[in-house]
């Protein structure tokens, strides 16, 4: 009686069978990757790089996207896909395919091209460049072309993974006036907490919780910018670029003697209020400190530049550029040139 049962509800012989359809069994296989990478992430981890590989050799003729489920997959993993690519003035670089800085490194050649015209403006062979929360090493990168073999660059990133594209790139690039430290700079030497930001997002890892903080913490090392520039003898630093998620002012706290002195460095730095704010401070505190050590401050763009004072209509995230009050017109003097025919190649 139980088989009569089952053949009763059996549908009729001419009744077709129910077949599901191209997007239903892509949206299974596509949930069944994404439960594999919760339960068995090692196992993904391998699979992930496989995919990676294969993705790499379709894309030899020049950038392609990924498969979302590539990117879905390595996200959920915290895994950072590794893929060369190459920056508008011809280095190679190592980028996160997965993250937004190396993504858009991988499609356009370079992250913030604006500011990166600015900064190849400012350096000059010989000068000394830091890099201060370098990140996977697109300015580093640049600045060790622009400084030349008489010049040095120093940079400091202290999320130790995305520090490996960092490395990485350096020595891809057998770079010899660079030197990489997987540091953080603050007010003093000691150790911290990095609190990491989700794999798409490898900028926004920050010594306070970031947006998105998924919960993870490292201790990370860190010194001060005068500890570092006395104990590597550093004879000056000519331009810094500065972009550690809102521990500015901490930064501008342990470099008192370099940034008071009369040899001070121009600094392009970011000014974001919610990320101050994470670490108690402000905007309008950070620019008080730095025109405190003899700065004034601008932003702006190819001729146009202008004084600036931190505002509620301010973006949400502004790069400024601080410039000791007696270089303000040999500066923009300078930026200028960007604006000009002649300098657009």
């Amino acid at each position: 009686m139980a088989v009569l049962g089952r053949c009763a509800s059996m549908p009729p012989e001419d009744s077709p069978l129910h077949m599901p359809s191209r997007e239903d069994t892509v949206a299974g296989l596509s949930r069944s990757v994404l439960w594999l990478a919760e339960k068995q992430p090692s196992l993904m981890r391998a699979a992930v790089r496989l995919w990676l590989n294969a993705h790499v050799a379709r894309a030899r003729g020049g950038p392609r996207a990924p498969h979302w489920l590539l990117l879905e997959t390595a996200n959920r993993l915290r895994y950072r896909l590794p893929v060369k690519a190459t920056l508008g003035n011809g280095q190679r670089i190592w980028v996160p395919l997965n993250d937004l800085i190396g993504e858009t490194i991988y499609k356009s050649g370079y992250y913030e091209p604006d500011w990166v015209a600015i900064i190849q403006r400012l350096l000059e062979p010989g000068m000394v460049f830091f890099d201060v929360g370098a990140h996977i090493g697109q300015y580093t990168l640049l600045a060790s072309e622009a400084v030349g073999s008489e010049g040095q660059v120093h940079s400091f990133e202290p999320d130790p993974d995305t520090y490996w594209f960092l490395d990485a790139s350096v020595h891809l690039n057998r770079l010899r006036n660079v030197k990489s430290h997987c540091v953080a700079l603050s007010t003093e030497p000691g150790t911290k907490s990095l609190y990491l930001a989700p794999v798409s997002s490898l900028g926004d890892s920050s010594l306070a919780p970031p947006k998105g903080y998924v919960g993870v913490t490292r201790t990370v090392p860190c010194t001060s910018l005068d500890a570092y520039v006395a104990t590597h003898r550093v004879p000056r630093v000519d331009l810094m670029k500065v972009d550690i998620e809102g521990a500015e002012l901490d930064l501008v706290r342990g470099g008192r003697e370099l940034l008071g002195g009369h040899e001070k460095p121009l600094i392009v730095m970011e000014f974001e209020e919610t990320r101050q704010r994470a670490f108690g401070t402000s905007c309008r505190l950070l620019a008080e400190a730095l025109r405190a050590h003899g700065y004034t401050l601008l932003t702006g763009a190819g001729a146009h530049w202008h004084s600036y004072t931190p505002s509620p209509a301010d973006p949400a995230s502004l790069n400024v550029l601080a410039v000791p009050e007696h270089r303000r017109d040999a500066v923009l003097g300078a930026l200028k040139e960007l604006a000009s025919p002649a300098s657009i190649a």
